[in-house]
């Protein structure tokens, strides 16, 4: 990889880091100071569901790990909770989007919503089963979640989507994808 493929992935990571910062700051802070108690959409979720969508396998991996690591500092969940729901959300999530074959706007939105359900139930399954204190169900509150996750994800798709491209070609990125995918093999 040339060094100008170093300096974009680089960049791209800062960037979609920082934009993932901005989406939870936005989902902690903004959203209760203007809507209150309404359920809010997880908006650093439709980052993840994104990596999985578009991204190679194990850069998606190692930058949900590292995101996952970011997501604690906003939330009162520990890094085991947070690592295994997202591990178990991704080989979930992953697996449909190999089995369905495409990557427009209505399946992200579709996995993107449904992600935000699977993300609660895994949640609520690991807690129940490792923490002493297990989070509680609240349906209404998780499927309004959800339906807000899918509203929100389409036109997050289109700002993703822009900075993905803004760093990659499709050319240089499906030649990275043919260089990991070679080596793992």
């Amino acid at each position: 990889m040339s060094r100008k493929n170093y300096l974009n992935t680089i960049l791209r990571f800062f960037t979609l880091t920082v934009l993932f910062i901005c989406l939870c700051a936005f989902q902690t802070t903004t959203w209760t100071i203007v809507f209150g108690s309404f359920p809010v959409p997880q908006t650093w979720l439709v980052l993840i569901v994104f990596l999985i969508v578009k991204w190679p396998l194990y850069t998606g991996i190692f930058f949900t790990y590292f995101l996952g690591f970011i997501m604690i500092f906003y939330t009162q969940a520990p890094l085991k909770m947070m690592w295994i729901s997202l591990n178990l959300l991704y080989i979930i999530l992953w697996t449909l989007k190999n089995r369905i074959h495409s990557t427009s706007l209505m399946l992200f939105a579709g996995l993107s919503g449904l992600g935000s359900i699977l993300y609660s139930v895994i949640y609520i399954l690991i807690s129940s089963m490792l923490e002493p204190n297990p989070t509680k169900y609240y349906v209404l509150h998780r499927l309004t979640e959800a339906g807000l996750t899918f509203l929100i994800s389409i036109p997050l798709y289109f700002v993703f989507n822009y900075i993905d491209q803004l760093f990659f070609t499709k050319k240089e990125w499906k030649s990275s994808v043919n260089q990991s995918q070679d080596n793992y093999s």
